[in-house]
């Protein structure tokens, strides 16, 4: 029980790390332009606390180099990509069946002023080649 604890308090210190600084207003903003459902924002508002997401992205930025090309299926609104980019990485792409989902990464791409490789596919005949 004492583990569980240490690893709640520790995974709550080390939230504000994967925190995305982004304005309610502009967030709520993107999500209405493109119809998105409600998750998306909910999600990266809330992407400090979801470490099933957090872990992943935080072991990428400790073995993978900046230089490499990171894909992301299933991306959504892009949150783990922009995080990922504000920690240097820069050849970033990603996929999701929501159309929505991928003009709202695009947005928010855009916010930080960045690019992300995005399109819209359902991953089972992909629609990117190499």
């Amino acid at each position: 029980m004492l583990d569980k604890a240490v690893c709640y308090v520790n995974g709550w210190l080390q939230s504000f790390r994967h925190r995305l600084y982004i304005s309610q207003t502009y967030l709520a903003w993107c999500s209405k332009k493109t119809n998105a459902s409600w998750w998306h924002a909910y999600a990266i508002k809330h992407r400090p606390w979801r470490p099933h997401v957090c872990v992943p992205c935080e072991w990428i930025t400790q073995l993978v180099p900046s230089s490499a090309y990171i894909f992301e299926v299933g991306c959504g609104s892009g949150a783990n990509l922009i995080w990922l980019q504000q920690k240097g990485f820069q050849n970033l792409g990603g996929s999701d069946i929501a159309a929505s989902a991928i003009e709202m990464c695009n947005l928010l791409a855009s916010y930080y002023k960045t690019s992300i490789n995005t399109v819209v596919d359902d991953a089972l005949p992909p629609q990117i080649s190499s």
